[in-house]
């Protein structure tokens, strides 16, 4: 996945994700099980959760067991 943020006077800023690979299948399978309207829809939500964590954690439901989730190490600026 690439990211390329538009800065262009006569519009607003943009972001313009470029999406291949794995990383497609895995947002149309969230977008289908959530039944997300669009991406667009799907990111706002997102983002959303992620904003909201106090402490960059976010607890998921797995087969009944709370669990903490983070992002993998190889995803954060070190």
């Amino acid at each position: 996945m690439s990211v390329k943020i538009i800065n262009d006077s006569a519009s607003k800023d943009v972001l313009e994700l470029a999406i291949d690979n794995g990383d497609k299948e895995k947002l149309e399978q969230v977008l289908n099980k959530w039944n997300f309207k669009d991406y667009e829809s799907l990111l706002r939500f997102a983002a959303s959760i992620l904003l909201s964590s106090e402490d960059n954690t976010v607890s998921i439901r797995i087969k009944s067991a709370i669990q903490e989730v983070a992002p993998a190490d190889n995803l954060l600026r070190k």
